[in-house]
């Protein structure tokens, strides 16, 4: 407690140093300490920021994704009361289609015109369809169909197996349909056909993403066969995008891509890839015909041998049966002598029995008769 008095107390000059290296060292030291220590209070001040920054950060991304999960849950909610609304409406022919969509019992083609397909209908109908095994065509071009709609229907490729053709003509499927459809397309193996022309796949120019994601299918599909993405409003960049993608894709024959904005290079590009992936089928479905006919020739050459082996088997076969049935005859003949021979025998030795005894009957006879006589005399 005397000390700080003193201190107080007593002023002591500003420290005075000599001015030589050991000085400048000195002060050097000095700055650079205080210098590292503004630093390090400066970053820790940053730090502090940067950690308050990314709490209200998570905060807010927390908050959004509860409002997000509340709204899908309500979203939800509402689409499965209004399919429940419209299951209770349902009648005429789109009643018999999806039952006969749950039934298995479809034609091969089906077409919803004249049928009134609203939102819920055809979240309905997708989900009927999606494990379906009788139907291969799906008409729906011109249904007004919408954006959360046509990822429904994207979403029921992953699971149907039997659907060979899908046509979605001018509907109104946007950037999360093309999305969707990119998505389904990597897991699907049975779909052949696709046409989504004139829709709203990039929102009239506006968002590319969904069409850029759809145009990574066509790396890994192997099965589908023609594309139409006509009337998109698809960019200089999305032709590059497919560019690339069919530069790897050796199955896709038909890519409809007309009134887009291709870069006249990128369209001569993918045509040429067209037309390698068309000479490649050919000689495939050549080859497959050609395996086909061998394979039909030589089933006939298989089935003249057979026939001719079994004609051949079979003519032994009856000359076996004729043979054994003249052995049995034969035996039943011999049989039938040899019983009448012993019959004969027989009666034979009967008879010669009999005539014995009668011989020996009338020797007993005569020698009575003539040992009478003799007395007699």
């Amino acid at each position: 407690m005397d000390l700080e008095q003193n201190k107080s107390r007593f002023s002591f000059p500003a420290e005075i140093l000599p001015q030589n290296p050991r000085t400048q060292e000195i002060m050097a030291q000095r700055e650079a300490k205080e210098n590292q220590k503004r630093a390090e209070e400066e970053e820790m001040k940053l730090l502090k920021e940067k950690e308050e920054r990314d709490r209200r950060k998570k905060q807010k991304d927390k908050q959004l994704e509860l409002e997000k999960k509340e709204k899908m849950a309500k979203d939800q909610a509402q689409k499965r009361k209004e399919e429940e609304e419209q299951m209770n409406k349902l009648e005429g022919r789109m009643l018999i289609m999806l039952k006969n969509l749950q039934n298995n019992n479809t034609p091969k083609e089906y077409t919803v015109a004249g049928l009134n397909l609203g939102p819920a209908r055809c979240r309905i109908m997708a989900q009927n369809i999606a494990f379906n095994q009788t139907l291969t065509a799906l008409h729906l071009a011109r249904k007004k169909i919408m954006d959360p709609e046509g990822v429904v229907l994207a979403q029921m490729l992953v699971s149907n197996k039997t659907l060979r053709k899908l046509e979605l003509e001018g509907n109104l499927l946007g950037p999360n349909s093309a999305r969707a459809f990119g998505k389904s397309l990597k897991k699907n193996t049975t779909l052949k056909v696709l046409d989504l022309e004139s829709n709203q796949l990039t929102q009239e120019g506006q968002d590319f993403q969904g069409i850029y994601d759809f145009s990574k299918c066509l790396f890994k599909n192997r099965h589908l066969l023609s594309l139409n993405l006509g009337n998109n409003s698809m960019d200089e960049k999305c032709g590059a995008k497919f560019k690339e993608a069919t530069d790897i894709n050796d199955t896709l024959i038909d890519f409809e891509f007309g009134f887009n904005g291709f870069s006249l290079q990128d369209i001569r590009a993918i045509q040429d890839n067209l037309k390698r992936n068309k000479r490649k089928y050919d000689e495939e479905r050549l080859r497959e015909w050609r395996e086909r006919k061998l394979m039909y020739d030589e089933d006939v050459r298989l089935k003249n041998l057979y026939l001719e082996e079994q004609s051949r088997k079979e003519q032994e076969r009856m000359e076996e049966e004729t043979r054994e049935l003249r052995e049995q005859e034969l035996d039943e003949e011999w049989r039938k002598y040899l019983l009448d021979s012993e019959i004969e025998k027989q009666q034979l030795i009967q008879q010669l029995e009999e005539a014995a005894k009668i011989r020996a009957e009338k020797g007993k006879g005569r020698r009575r008769g003539m040992g009478g006589k003799k007395k007699k005399k």
